[in-house]
This record gives structure tokens, sequence and C-alpha cells, in this order.
């Protein structure tokens, strides 16, 4: 019999990415579904720019869209994360939710499927505001179920907020979240 594979079923991408490949080695997981991030806590050299990428994961899980650049570069790395290693991790590709629905349809289309991302997420709306995951949902059925989905409410989020995201029937992977 072989061997079962195991998977990380959620991961960011970490610098240098050939740590994280060694940290995967080490826990014994074969692949790792495997998301963006803009803060990257070890990147720290000390306290201060430990708390400085720790208030970029703050402000993303408040909800918080930042700006487009630190989206792109987020964007990037898990490209190059994902090229640098295909038998080893498994892309979730991001997608703004401040667009309107007919961009984040052609975000999804070009930034998951056309990078042949596995799924979407991590996916953070603000608090009260759990409806605009609602195009990201549309958009992904719009391709036959084949994406799965992760949504993390943000910090301060309402139950009926998870509820709403998690109830559609549509996501496939999970709803986290945390409990400001």
């Amino acid at each position: 019999m072989d061997d079962p594979l195991i998977i990380d079923a959620h991961s960011h991408v970490h610098e240098p990415v050939r740590h994280h490949i060694a940290l995967l080695d080490e826990a014994g997981a074969d692949r790792a579904v495997l998301f963006s991030t803009r803060p990257h806590p070890e990147r720290a050299t000390d306290l201060a720019s430990f708390r400085r990428e720790m208030s970029v994961l703050h402000e993303t899980v408040g909800g918080e869209a930042g700006g487009a650049d630190g989206h792109r570069a987020a964007g990037e790395e898990l490209v190059a994360a994902c090229a640098a290693y295909p038998d080893r991790f498994i892309g979730f590709g991001k997608v703004r939710l401040d667009r309107p629905a007919e961009r984040i349809a052609a975000e999804v289309e070009r930034e998951v499927v056309g990078r042949g991302f596995r799924g979407i997420g991590e996916l953070t709306p603000p608090p009260e505001r759990a409806g605009l995951v609602e195009p990201v949902l549309r958009a992904a059925s719009d391709h036959g179920g084949s994406i799965a989905f992760w949504a993390a409410p943000s910090r301060n989020c309402s139950v009926s907020d998870r509820w709403d995201v998690c109830r559609s029937g549509r996501v496939s992977g999970g709803c986290g979240g945390t409990d400001g």
C-alpha cells in the first residue's frame, strides 16, 4: 500500500521559499495549499520590524484592502513560489473584494483560472460586509465548481457574517476567521 499523501491545507508564502520547503519536509508534508500574503513576519530582524509586519496582518484580517501594489507584490510572490515548486504547492489566488462584480469575474478568470491555481482565498471582508464575497462565489461557480474557496471573515466579524459566507453552499474548503 502506498503511503498517504500529506497536505498542509493552509499555508502562506514564506521567504525565502526554500525555507518553506524545508519546513514542509521537516513536518513530513508532501504538499501545501498556498495562499499569498502581504505580511512577512519571517522578515523581521527586531521587535519594531516584527510589529510592522504584524500591523499589516492586523489590517488584512480587519478587512482593509490595502494598496494595489501590496496585493500585486503578494500575488507575484505566490506565482513565483508555485512556479518554483509546482510539485509541492497548490496555489490559491487572491481576488480583491473592493471591485465591481464584472472586474471580480475577470480577476477570477485571469488571476486564478488563468494561472492554473486550484482555489480562491484567502478573502477577508470588512466587518458586517460578508456579502462582498458574493461576486467571487458567482465567478467561481461559473467555472463548474472546480475552484475551491477559502473565506476568512475578518476580526470583529459577526457570527451572522460567517454564516452568510458559509451557508451559500458554494464554499468548498472552509470559513475561518478570528474572534476580534
